[in-house]
Parts: C-alpha cells; structure tokens; sequence
C-alpha cells in the first residue's frame, strides 16, 4: 500500500465487511463442517487482505466486525478495525462510509472477503476502470457476482453516494438506485472478483482454476474436498474439472 494521509486526491479506501468467523457460510454446512467453514472464511479473508494490501491503488484497508478473531487477522496485514454497531450488512457499511467520510474521504471500494481469487492487479485495474469512467461528480463502478445477481465489489464518489443494498439481486437494484436518483453507474467484468464462495458449486469452480495459488484453495485441497463431490450424480470429478470442462 502507498500511504499518505496528507493527501487524499487519488485515494482510495478499501472497506471489507466480515460477519462472524464462528458463523460464516453456512450454506456450506451439507460439503464442510463447522470448523471447516470457519477456516475457509478466515483463508479467504486472508487472501483478500493480501491482495488488498498490495494493490498500488490502495490507501488504507478497513475491516468492518464486530469478531475480535477478524480484528486480530486485520492487524497481521495492516488493516484497521471499525466496528459494526449496526448488527446488519448494510447498516454497518454504511456507517463505515459516514466514518470515513468524516475523515477526509472521496471515494471508497466496497470488497467482500469471499473473493479469494482476487489479485492486486485485479483491484488497481478495477480501481482505474473507475477513474477513467466518463461520469460525473456523483458515479459508481460494480462487479456483479456471478452466480445470484449479488455484487462483490463497488466503488462509490463520493462514499455516501448510494445507500448500501448488499444481498441477493442487488446488482439489478444498485441500478435501478443509480438511474433513479441521477447518479452515472458502470458494470465491470472481472472473473476473478466475479466468483464468490456461497455454494457447493463454487468450491469446484474455485478448483477449476488450476492457476489458483491462493490459501483457500490450498486449505480446500488439503482437506480433499474434491472426493466429497466425485462420484455424485451429475458432478464432474477432479481430472475433468483439472481438464478445463468446468468453468
């Protein structure tokens, strides 16, 4: 990260929203138990905080919990805490924005901690795609999910500029917001910050990525969670995932 908190033109602030380790993922819970969903939540945090932590274009990391578990993993990669007061999502980032805005900011990426074949080339080229966007003082810049119509990333000028409505379908209604209240809005395509790790499904297309050296990966391997999908109706094994089949 290059830091100078004397100058905040060109800055920009990464915030990643973190609920509960303990807690995390579990729609997961029918292919990993509850120790293997807290681990796979803490690798891809990690993996994210990495890739945030190296991205030229980033300022500063924020870390939005209220798990001092996550605090203690912000501080091994340099990030700092805000802590969620809200007790939802949405409230909480939006918290976060007014904070930072308070504090000098002027733009902000929002970046959720279950991307973990985000890469630091990937956030400064997502960062400059939204400074070369053609829009006004009020503008936004996404990546949709690939799987529910979620979003996985957004920068927003200035950080209040939308209201947060983080979940399911909420690419379509940060659109929708965006036309309604006037405000420039771009869809950027990224691969790798488009899969997010919500199904079962999502396990195997982060394995297809033979590329993929990330911790979660590495984590998922070590516990052969190929062999909990092979020989399952209508699921590809590992040779033709590794193949290049799925993607």
């Amino acid at each position: 990260m290059k830091l100078n908190k004397d100058d905040t033109s060109g800055a920009m602030q990464v915030v990643i929203p973190v609920k509960s380790l303990t807690a995390a993922k579990a729609r997961l819970s029918a292919t990993l138990n509850s120790e293997e969903r807290e681990c796979l939540a803490r690798y891809m945090l990690e993996d994210v905080l990495a890739a945030t932590g190296s991205a030229e274009g980033v300022t500063e990391v924020f870390i939005v919990s209220s798990d001092s578990q996550v605090d203690a993993i912000a501080k091994m990669y340099g990030a700092q805490l805000i802590a969620d007061t809200a007790g939802n999502l949405n409230g909480a980032l939006q918290e976060a924005a007014a904070q930072l805005m308070a504090q000098g900011a002027q733009e902000l990426l929002i970046l959720h901690a279950d991307v973990p074949l985000v890469t630091s080339a990937g956030i400064d080229g997502f960062i400059q795609q939204h400074r070369k966007f053609s829009g006004g003082d009020l503008r936004i810049s996404l990546i949709a999910a690939e799987a529910d119509g979620g979003t996985n990333a957004l920068i927003l000028n200035p950080p209040d500029a939308l209201v947060p409505v983080f979940g399911k379908d909420s690419c379509r209604r940060f659109l929708q917001a965006a036309k309604k209240y006037g405000i420039d809005v771009q869809v950027v395509q990224n691969k790798e910050m488009a899969l997010d790790i919500d199904r079962p499904d999502d396990l195997l297309s982060l394995l297809a990525v033979s590329e993929n050296k990330s911790k979660t990966s590495n984590y998922l391997e070590k516990i052969n969670v190929f062999a909990r999908f092979e020989n399952a109706s209508g699921l590809p094994n590992q040779t033709t995932l590794l193949a290049g089949q799925v993607v």
